[in-house]
C-alpha cells in the first residue's frame, strides 16, 4: 500500500517549477530583446577574425617574399611556419659552406662612382642569387661583393657537397651573362673566386631577444673563407672533406696543401674542373713573349697590409690575364701581390702567384687600371710586331 505524498512536499514542487518557469520566461524575453545587439556583435567579431586572418596571409606572404631572397621558398616555409625556428640557440649541423668573392673589386671601385659600384653589383649579386636558389642553397649574408651561402641547413640535405659544386660551377658559367650584361652598360668586367668546405656548424638564431640573426658559427666558416682566398678568377677551389662526400665524379686540374692561418693541420684543396657532366672551360692561357721587357714593382701583400719591400721583376711574356716574370728569388706560389709601375700615372695593379719554378713566376692579374693594362697591351702589341718582323726576314 503506498504512502500519501506530503501536501507541504508537492506545495514547494509546485512553488520551485513556477519560478522556474518565471525564470526561463524572463531569460526568453531578455534574449529577444538583446538578440539583435548579439547578432550585430558577433558579425562584429567575425569581420575583425578576418582582417586578422587577411592580415595574417599578408605578413607570410611577405616573409616567404623577403625570405625568397636569400633562401627557397620551402626553407621559407619551414621557419614561418614553425615559431620555434625563431627561438634563440642553435644545433649542431654537417653543411657544405660557400664563400664566393669578387677578385679585385676593392681597387676597382676606386675608379668608379658610386652608382656604378651598386649598379654592378646588383647584377652580378642578382645573377648569383638566381643560382643558388635553383640548388636549394641558403644565402646567410652579403658581405660587399662576397656571398657566403649554406647547403644542409636549415632544412637537412643528404647530398648538400654534390648540390654546392654544382651550383659553384653553374656560377661561374653564369659570369658570361655577368659581363655581357656589365659591358651593355658600360661598366669594367668581373671575375669571382670561389671555396667550398663541408664541416660541422651551429646553426639557429645567435643575438638577443631584441636584435637576432638566423646564421651559422664554427670553425668551417673560417675555413672556408681561407680557401677562397686562394683562388684566381674563374676558380673553384674545394675542401677534401667537400671531396670525400661527393658522390659524382670529380675532375679536378689539380691538388695542393695549404696550411691556413688557425687550422691545426695541412689541408688539401681541390682545384674543380667539373663534376659529372659539367665541367668549366680551359682556363690556361698561352703567353706571348716580350722583347726588352719592362720592370715592374712588387711587394707581397700580407692579409691586408701591402706595405712590404717593394722589388723589380723583369717582364718576360703577357697575356690577357696573366704574365710571367723572372726574379732571383720568386715569391711562393698563391702569394698576393702589389704591383707597381715605373711610368708616372699609371696606378697600381695586383695579383697572385700561381706557379714559380728557378728565378720565374707566373702571375694572375686579379686588378689592372685601365692605363697600366693600356701599357702592358702596347708591349704585347709591339713584341708581336717585332717578331712577325724577324720571322719575315729570316
Amino acid at each position: 500500500m503506498s504512502t500519501p505524498t506530503d501536501p507541504s512536499d508537492l506545495s514547494s514542487q509546485l512553488t520551485a517549477l513556477q519560478q522556474d518557469y518565471a525564470d526561463l520566461t524572463t531569460i526568453h524575453e531578455i534574449t529577444l530583446e538583446h538578440s539583435n545587439d548579439i547578432e550585430a556583435a558577433l558579425e562584429q567579431k567575425l569581420a575583425e577574425i578576418a582582417e586578422l586572418a587577411r592580415d595574417l596571409d599578408v605578413r607570410n606572404r611577405l616573409l616567404r617574399k623577403v625570405f625568397g631572397r636569400y633562401m627557397t621558398d620551402e626553407v621559407a616555409a619551414v621557419l614561418i611556419d614553425s615559431p620555434e625556428n625563431f627561438a634563440l640557440g642553435g644545433e649542431r649541423r654537417r653543411v657544405t659552406i660557400m664563400m664566393s668573392d669578387l677578385r679585385g673589386f676593392t681597387p676597382m671601385c676606386e675608379r668608379l662612382t658610386p652608382e656604378q659600384t651598386v649598379r654592378t653589383l646588383n647584377v652580378y649579386l642578382g645573377e648569383m642569387a638566381e643560382v643558388i636558389a635553383r640548388h636549394g642553397g641558403w644565402i646567410n649574408e652579403f658581405i660587399g661583393d662576397a656571398i657566403l651561402a649554406v647547403f644542409g641547413a636549415p632544412l637537412v640535405a643528404p647530398r648538400a657537397a654534390a648540390h654546392a659544386v654544382q651550383c659553384a660551377l653553374e656560377m661561374q658559367l653564369a659570369m658570361t651573362r655577368v659581363n655581357e650584361q656589365l659591358a651593355a652598360e658600360g661598366l669594367p668586367q668581373v671575375q669571382m673566386g670561389i671555396g667550398l668546405h663541408t664541416g660541422e656548424v651551429v646553426v639557429g638564431n645567435v643575438g638577443s631577444e631584441r636584435r637576432a640573426k638566423f646564421g651559422l658559427v664554427g670553425s668551417a666558416v673560417n675555413l672556408t673563407s681561407r680557401i677562397e682566398s686562394y683562388t684566381i678568377g674563374g676558380q673553384v677551389l674545394i675542401s677534401e672533406s667537400t671531396a670525400g662526400d661527393l658522390d659524382e665524379q670529380l675532375h679536378a686540374r689539380s691538388t695542393f696543401k695549404v696550411n691556413p692561418k688557425g687550422v691545426r693541420h695541412a689541408v688539401t684543396i681541390y682545384d674543380v674542373a667539373g663534376l659529372g657532366s659539367r665541367m668549366l672551360p680551359t682556363v690556361d692561357e698561352e703567353l706571348t713573349p716580350i722583347v726588352e721587357g719592362p720592370l715592374v714593382g712588387m711587394s707581397l701583400i700580407d692579409g691586408k697590409d701591402a706595405g712590404g719591400e717593394v722589388v723589380a721583376a723583369m717582364l718576360l711574356a703577357l697575356g690577357d690575364k696573366e704574365a710571367l716574370f723572372r726574379f732571383d728569388q720568386p715569391p711562393a706560389v698563391r702569394s698576393n701581390l702589389k704591383l707597381t709601375f715605373d711610368d708616372a700615372g699609371l696606378g697600381e695593379g695586383y695579383g697572385k702567384v700561381v706557379s714559380a719554378e728557378a728565378d720565374t713566376f707566373r702571375v694572375h692579374f686579379t686588378s689592372l687600371p685601365p692605363a697600366a693594362a693600356r701599357w702592358l697591351s702596347e708591349f704585347k702589341r709591339a713584341t708581336t710586331t717585332k717578331l712577325a718582323g724577324a720571322r719575315t726576314i729570316s
